[in-house]
């Protein structure tokens, strides 16, 4: 049986989290490289506490950073609403359960929300009031948008669709945008782009826990991830309506942005590449030649002392999942598989184990290159070098790492 949820949303979620597991301030981080690394770092320890980040150089006390959120199991627990005492081969079960249900209650419109607290329009819009990272030497720029969704509508049937595409910090006012062919978000996006329309978005930066896991899970077309939060909450997402767009926008949230996604061909720009967490740098222009689109802001809101949530170099991977324990349900969202930070720690095993590094493919959802390239191993070790191999950074924060050995760069730990 679930348990009812102990929060409402992000902000309430992290001071939750507080309680049930380790976690970290740091104060005075750098957020360019120096932030990147010590989560790399963090995330190489088996307790991997969450990391809270004030006092960023060059902000003002109260524009918070938080990461590896969802690394910890117990975390991810009171994300879903399930005992932090349970074990975690217990959270794995409920968790598919609560997953498979696949039940849907709508959103339901509220007149105000914290997040209307700050608003920036015109002139005095400026996205680097945030801290958003660089995380690797490589990467090619900042990147605000890892935590995030962003929510646009099929201009044909009205569906809603959430999804979670990574995010550059191009300028004032203009973020570069990644969606890979196919994704919801994009196909809806080339609707508008073939009448030569800009795509209304909005994009929420540190939404619900569980907005957020629905969000980079796959829900089948048609199916909005808003109701689907709904089911997973208990009760109807708390949204209020754009005053640009008109699209929903999670109450929630810490920080949203209200713009328009204009045709490539009007407006786009190089994107990345981008530090992955399996290890290898990426980037929509790096893989496909070509510039991508763009994202131009026409209002913030934000809450006051935000929290800005970034879930990379290492991928959440952990909420991510569900698609190994039983069927899914019809049209609902996939159920059943859990890993947490990347890959650090999982509900299966892929074949039989041949030396530590393949503990690293355990439990991927759709990752089936098995046998990495010699130069893909020796990339991904350059990127922890850098990053989670920043010993100085690490002391600096008072975070003890583990003693490693050649080929434990990719280090995982079983359930």
């Amino acid at each position: 049986m679930m348990e009812s949820l102990p929060y409402r949303d992000f902000r309430g979620f992290i001071e939750e989290a507080k309680k049930i597991s380790e976690w970290r301030l740091i104060e005075g981080a750098d957020w360019d490289n120096e932030i990147g690394a010590l989560i790399e770092s963090t995330a190489e320890l088996d307790s991997r506490p969450m990391l809270l980040f004030d006092r960023i150089k060059g902000y003002p006390a109260g524009f918070r950073l938080v990461s590896l959120a969802f690394a910890n199991y117990k975390r991810t627990a009171l994300a879903f609403g399930i005992s932090a005492e349970k074990s975690k081969l217990e959270v794995v079960r409920l968790l598919a359960r609560k997953m498979k249900s696949g039940k849907a209650i709508p959103p339901v419109e509220v007149k105000c929300a914290p997040l209307m607290e700050n608003v920036m329009e015109g002139d005095a819009i400026d996205l680097f009031k945030f801290p958003a990272p660089r995380f690797h030497d490589g990467d090619g720029g900042r990147y605000i948008g890892t935590g995030n969704c962003l929510i646009n509508a099929d201009p044909e049937s009205g569906f809603i669709n959430a999804g979670t595409y990574r995010m550059q910090l191009h300028d004032r006012d203009l973020l570069g945008l990644w969606m890979s062919p196919g994704q919801h978000g994009r196909l809806i996006c080339t609707k508008y782009w073939e009448q030569g329309k800009s795509c209304p978005v909005v994009v929420a930066f540190s939404p619900d826990p569980l907005l957020f896991t629905l969000a980079h899970t796959k829900v089948a077309w048609g199916n909005s991830e808003l109701d689907y939060a709904g089911g997973l909450l208990g009760r109807p997402l708390e949204i209020i309506r754009g005053p640009l767009t008109g699209l929903p926008i999670p109450a929630g949230s810490e920080i949203v942005i209200e713009g328009e996604v204009p045709p490539p061909k009007i407006d786009s720009r190089a994107e990345g590449p981008f530090g992955e967490w399996p290890g290898y740098y990426s980037g929509g222009t790096l893989g496909t030649g070509e510039p991508q689109p763009v994202i131009r802001v026409k209002a913030i809101y934000h809450r006051s002392e935000p929290i800005l949530e970034e879930e990379a170099p290492l991928w959440t991977g952990a909420m991510n999942s569900a698609k190994i324990r039983g069927p899914r349900k019809a049209n609902g969202p996939s159920g059943g598989q859990l890993c947490s930070g990347g890959a650090q720690w999982s509900l299966c095993r892929r074949g039989r184990r041949r030396h530590r590094s393949d503990e690293y493919e355990r439990g991927l959802v759709g990752y089936d290159d098995t046998r990495r390239s010699t130069d893909q191993h020796r990339h991904h070790r350059r990127l922890l070098e850098h990053a989670a191999g920043s010993a100085h950074a690490a002391r600096k924060a008072g975070i003890k790492r583990p003693h490693q050995r050649p080929g434990d760069f990719l280090r995982g730990a079983a359930v």
